[in-house]
């Protein structure tokens, strides 16, 4: 039980920091029992930007204070692995959800505030996440996201639409705000 609170404390704690999640009513699409062959194997990640903090790439050591930004992880039919001198793994679950709508793939995870989620894809050979958040900071990002969603400009709650979660999908990777990992 502990180790499942930990893992799920450092999934919501590292899943976009220095972004502001949207946070949804509810997954989107059907949530799939098992994770496609195509985005299983070996990978290895690393941040291109200092606000790409997805539970994939980033571990805190808890103990020594040391963030590791470069992560090797193993991805099965039912589980995310991270492969580091203290491995984690993240099962799928109620809590943490594989999903698809339509051609489009989705990993979410629910939190106290709702579900945060990321999409991914293939893209030359790796997988390609994108997250689905906002910077408060940055006046362009919030509009692009206020275009799509109902976030009230203080709250990141809103109702799922998947329509518009897949055109917001579309936005983001016009700018290049995703995450690479590569195959080994």
């Amino acid at each position: 039980m502990k180790l499942k609170l930990l893992s799920l404390l450092l999934f919501t704690g590292l899943f976009w920091s220095g972004c502001v999640s949207i946070y949804y009513n509810r997954f989107p699409g059907t949530a799939l029992n098992e994770i496609p062959k195509k985005f299983q194997g070996h990978f290895s990640g690393e941040s291109i930007t200092e606000t790409d903090n997805f539970f994939l790439l980033y571990e805190m050591d808890t103990l020594s204070g040391i963030m590791e930004t470069k992560i090797n992880y193993e991805i099965d039919a039912h589980s995310f692995n991270i492969l580091r001198k203290k491995p984690v793994s993240y099962t799928l679950s109620d809590t943490l959800v594989f999903s698809k709508y339509k051609k489009y793939y989705f990993i979410s995870n629910k939190t106290l505030d709702g579900w945060e989620m990321a999409l991914i894809d293939k893209y030359h050979g790796s997988l390609r996440l994108t997250p689905i958040c906002y910077n408060l900071n940055d006046s362009t990002t919030v509009q692009i996201v206020e275009q799509y969603f109902n976030t009230n400009n203080s709250s990141s709650n809103v109702i799922m639409n998947e329509e518009a979660l897949i055109l917001y999908y579309k936005d983001r990777l016009k700018g290049k705000n995703y995450i690479l990992l590569h195959k080994h």
